[in-house]
């Protein structure tokens, strides 16, 4: 009985391994999102409620939707991205998408508008305050989407990179 038989995997050539210069390449691709993935989920509850005064149960509620908007999206994401046919991959597209759009909507989600322009279109401060929570949780949903956008194709990549589990 050989290895194969006997429910032992060999290990395929050595030409199909993967170097350390691009195993090392592709795991900092997912450093600087993840990073501001956990920044936003920290930071975000902190300014509203200490730099704006907002409730810390509405921030609270809102930090949660875009964790649950994630439960939907990811799987949509994962299913375009294992189905797009592009000259350039079906990966890359994505990557290069989302890596635009997390660094923009990470800018974005900190631009919360308190100015006097602002707050003159809000009469009341109970009517500003679910302005800005508004804003936060609509900058939130999109920062997390651009996440989804970049980091599930690049998850998927690591599996593509080759066919050697070693």
């Amino acid at each position: 009985m050989d290895q194969e038989e006997a429910g032992v995997l060999k290990p395929n050539n050595n030409n199909d391994r993967v170097r350390f210069s691009q195993l090392a390449a592709y795991g900092s691709g997912g450093i600087i999102p993840i990073a501001l993935f956990n920044v936003a989920g920290i930071l975000v509850g902190l300014m509203g409620n200490i730099s704006l005064g907002l409730s810390a149960f509405w921030l609270g509620v809102i930090l949660i939707i875009p964790r649950l908007w994630d439960a939907v999206s990811d799987p949509i994401i994962g299913h375009l991205s294992d189905n797009t046919r592009t000259r350039w991959g079906r990966r890359r597209p994505y990557l290069l998408v989302g890596g635009i759009l997390v660094a923009a909507f990470f800018v974005l989600m900190w631009w919360v508008p308190k100015g006097d322009l602002i707050r003159s279109y809000f009469p009341t401060d109970a009517g500003f305050q679910a302005f800005q929570l508004v804003y936060i949780l609509v900058s939130l949903l999109l920062f997390f989407t651009a996440c989804t956008i970049f980091e599930i194709p690049h998850g998927a990549l690591g599996m593509e990179m080759t066919s050697d589990y070693h």
